[in-house]
């Protein structure tokens, strides 16, 4: 599932005209929500299948929508794309052109996958039965995690090994599933812990961020660190959700960082940007905040309605730095989309097998973009790779670190690979 599909985003100026044509075409509305600061409302819809009823209007739609969507072969058009494509249709049939802003509330469709736990596995009842073997995605299908899936690991391990001083002075905001404490994070500057008292069944993909902080902290050990959730402890999330916490968080503040780390991602069927998420990284984009997002595992993905390089959101945003992952020899992983057929990729980092911290102070070896992304925030905030000490830059160099760090790599891929 790509999206709610008795759900719909409008502008709050065109919410009355929106309506109106509902109603005219016996489609209700039950209930709205609002995010004041970015201007939208989410009506929930109901009676959406009527709009089935003219044959005409169902093929001459089909034929369009079919057109404008990347693949190798026509994607089925459901009710709520042919509703939208109707309320488009004639709003712009009756005044010149013009057509309201009308969007889908889409879902988190990209995360890491999950192929076995071997090793060992956490106190507790996580384990394997909960790993469902085909890495499938929460909201998108089935498309393969890459590298192996989560293996979780006996024994300590040393993660955080860096240089101690190293991300002094960089504020990182985690925008991920809860982070749970652990006890390598003793002594570091990590804040808006989730406590975890090994009590409950949670998902493996529960341990998404506290894996993402812990690749983090290696890199970084003296970068003050907030977890700031927007998923749930299944990894998943609409957009709604997600985009309503994060204007949530920069109301109250909790945003006030040089990095936004968001190891996430949404792949819509056209290729478009999801509006919703659009708008609310619009928001957050500003001088001196560097946004970090993981390009997302589809790059082999077998799944027909997933292109192998189709752009996932928020990375494929021009606010954002778009990261893939390489594997031990610095090779794209066959996981990352390709930047020669994905130009929105801008950099890639390890993220193939690392090792980290996972759930019940334990550790585990993971692989995927969400934690090449981690990884180049914690060398990004380490300055480890321009050559000097974060505490040395203020917040406008670091953002300038990032785009140049991004292009030099580019730049290197594009010659290596043209």
């Amino acid at each position: 599932m790509f999206y709610k599909h008795d759900q719909i985003v409008v502008a709050e100026g065109d919410r009355a005209a929106v309506q109106s044509a509902l109603t005219e075409l016996g489609i209700g509305v039950t209930g709205s929500s609002d995010i004041r600061e970015l201007g939208l409302q989410r009506l929930e819809l109901v009676n959406v299948d009527r709009i089935r009823g003219d044959a005409y209007l169902t093929q001459y739609a089909e034929a369009i929508l079919r057109a404008e969507r990347p693949g190798a072969g026509p994607l089925p058009v459901d009710n709520l794309d042919l509703l939208l494509f109707r309320l488009r249709f004639d709003f712009a049939r009756l005044y010149s052109g013009w057509v309201p802003v009308i969007a889908k509330n889409r879902t988190v469709t990209t995360a890491e996958g999950f192929d076995e736990i071997i090793g060992g596995r956490p106190s507790g009842p996580v384990g394997e039965a909960e790993i469902d073997a085909n890495g499938e995605i929460n909201g998108g299908g089935e498309i393969n995690g890459g590298g192996g899936g989560l293996t979780v690991l006996k024994g300590h391990v040393n993660v955080i090994n860096g240089p101690r001083d190293a991300g002094a002075g960089v504020t990182i905001c985690v925008l991920d599933t809860p982070v749970y404490q652990h006890a390598a994070f003793d002594g570091h500057a990590v804040e808006g812990l989730e406590k975890d008292d090994g009590a409950g069944e949670v998902p493996p993909m529960a341990g998404h961020g506290t894996f993402g902080v812990g690749v983090i902290l290696g890199q970084a050990p003296a970068a003050t660190i907030r977890s700031c959730p927007v998923l749930g402890t299944d990894g998943g999330a609409d957009l709604w959700t997600v985009a309503a916490t994060m204007m949530r968080l920069e109301s109250e503040g909790r945003l006030d960082a040089d990095i936004l780390h968001l190891p996430w991602g949404c792949i819509t069927r056209d290729g478009k940007a999801p509006y919703v998420l659009a708008a609310a990284i619009t928001k957050l984009a500003r001088p001196g905040r560097v946004i970090i997002a993981s390009a997302g595992n589809h790059g082999d993905s077998g799944d027909p309605d997933v292109p192998e390089n189709a752009p996932g959101y928020p990375a494929a945003l021009p606010q954002a730095i778009a990261v893939g992952a390489t594997g031990p020899r610095g090779e794209l992983t066959d996981f990352t989309p390709k930047p020669l057929s994905a130009p929105w990729i801008d950099v890639a980092d390890s993220g193939d097998r690392l090792r980290s911290t996972y759930l019940r102070d334990g550790y585990a070896q993971w692989s995927g973009t969400s934690f090449a992304a981690a990884r180049f925030t914690g060398r990004l905030a380490a300055g480890e790779t321009a050559g000097e000490t974060a505490g040395d830059r203020d917040s406008g160099d670091i953002v300038a670190a990032a785009r140049a760090l991004s292009a030099r790599w580019r730049a290197a891929y594009d010659r290596d690979y043209s």
